[in-house]
């Protein structure tokens, strides 16, 4: 009897986007994969077309439990925090690679780059819903980017229960209101309007349009297809929007490139800025670390496009 891979992701919502990649590739070599995640909305679409991922909830972990110790020849498992790796927290490893380290997969050298990585999820879209809505914002907004300035909430609990801003592991991420404001004024002069990629509890950025509903983020990487640019800080919508997007501005502070970002976009990186401390470590960090201004990112969409791949 084959062996089945029982791989659980964990983190947020990019972070266990970037483990379903891995995923893809861990069925290449089992004939079947079981993938236990929180994001089971997100996930299923990322792997449709696959009929050898089952993906599970965190819930049914118990009963897998059961089945793995009745079995344990049959199952190999893998439960592996990404974080823990020591050259990850060095800052000198790529994700996806430590990700493949950890399940016994080969390493991909093209991924070791300290501009990002090659390797991109790619979403096969069969949402109607996403699709339909994609098509008819493009229709009534014909010259738009998309624009996330803030990471670090989770859009699994609602409202009440969302994890709230500022909880990062001592990392800086978000692209201050200020900047931000500036930024949505340049883009509104170069003649884009900006959406506003946030959940309702963020900071609405001046001049910026946003969704009246709370969209999932397929809707957004349907939605990319159409977009002039997608702006963005280290983000879920960096890593769902990076395939489909024209064009990538990348905006970053306290996380790494090299780690977490991608070729393909335009990586701007920030200015005086040393690391001090181990990444997501807990540990503050360098306050010393000026994020690309206004001027720079709205220079960037008008400027070189992004990377063919």
């Amino acid at each position: 009897m084959a062996k089945t891979a029982v791989y659980t992701v964990m983190g947020g919502l990019g972070r266990q986007l970037m483990q379903a990649q891995i995923a893809l590739e861990l069925s290449e070599k089992y004939d079947k994969v079981l993938v236990f995640a929180h994001y089971v909305n997100e996930l299923s679409v990322f792997f449709s077309g696959h009929p050898n991922i089952t993906l599970l909830t965190y819930d049914q972990l118990g009963a897998m439990s059961a089945t793995i110790m009745a079995n344990p020849d049959d199952f190999d498992l893998f439960r592996y925090n990404i974080y823990d790796d020591g050259e990850f927290a060095k800052k000198r490893a790529s994700f996806y690679n430590v990700a493949r380290k950890l399940v016994g997969l080969k390493e991909k050298k093209e991924d070791n780059n300290k501009d990002g990585q090659v390797t991109m999820p790619v979403f096969q879209m069969n949402t109607i819903d996403n699709i339909r809505n994609a098509e008819e914002f493009s229709k009534a907004h014909p010259r738009f980017v998309l624009f996330c300035r803030q990471g670090g909430l989770s859009n699994l609990p609602g409202p009440d229960g969302r994890r709230q801003p500022g909880q990062e592991h001592g990392l800086l991420r978000a692209y201050p209101i200020d900047k931000s404001e500036k930024l949505v004024e340049l883009l509104s002069q170069k003649g884009y309007e900006v959406l506003q990629v946030c959940l309702p509890e963020e900071p609405h950025i001046k001049g910026a349009i946003y969704m009246n509903n709370e969209m999932p983020m397929t809707f957004y990487t349907e939605l990319a297809k159409y977009a002039e640019a997608v702006i963005t800080i280290d983000s879920s919508l960096m890593h769902f929007t990076i395939a489909n997007c024209k064009k990538m501005v990348a905006i970053w502070l306290q996380t790494n490139v090299n780690g977490f970002g991608y070729v393909k976009a335009i990586n701007l990186n920030p200015v005086n800025y040393t690391p001090i401390s181990l990444l997501l470590s807990g540990i503050q960090d360098s306050p010393i670390c000026e994020p690309a201004s206004p001027e720079e990112v709205a220079n960037a969409v008008d400027g070189r496009a992004g990377k063919t791949l």
